[in-house]
């Protein structure tokens, strides 16, 4: 008879071996998916959920949407953010300056919404995404 083996897990305490993950080398997280920004699930749990596993697992920085997102949008959206960030982090040899990530979810936020711009997204879209943890 094969024996199976729990496969590893992400989170303490799921799966039974009580081990987890360090995040903090991991800049920053973009979670592309409906509401997981969201700190109030309901009105019994407050700040609980993927975000808050993220940071109690030393997760530096996420943005993430508050409410429902379409995903085409979202997916858009998110490789622009990424695009940004990136272009700062090759302008600086050393750490990335103060509200780096900040910075390019604006202007991810402000090229995606321009009236001109060869792909769009809603305003609805643009404002959904928030940062958390550091800027």
């Amino acid at each position: 008879m094969a024996t199976r083996t729990k496969p590893p897990c992400c989170w303490p305490g799921v799966g039974g071996n009580g081990g987890g993950i360090d995040l903090s080398r991991i800049d920053l997280v973009v979670l592309v998916a409906c509401s997981v920004g969201r700190l109030r699930q309901d009105r019994r749990h407050d700040v609980e959920g993927l975000f808050a596993e993220l940071a109690a697992h030393h997760g530096r920085c996420a943005i993430a949407a508050r409410w429902p997102i379409a995903d085409c949008e979202s997916a858009t959206f998110a490789v622009e953010v990424m695009r940004f960030y990136l272009e700062e982090a090759e302008r600086n040899d050393g750490p990335l300056p103060p509200f780096a990530r900040a910075r390019a979810l604006n202007r991810a936020r402000r090229a995606l919404v321009d009236r001109d711009a060869p792909v769009r997204v809603t305003e609805h879209l643009a404002a959904a995404f928030e940062i958390y943890n550091f800027g």
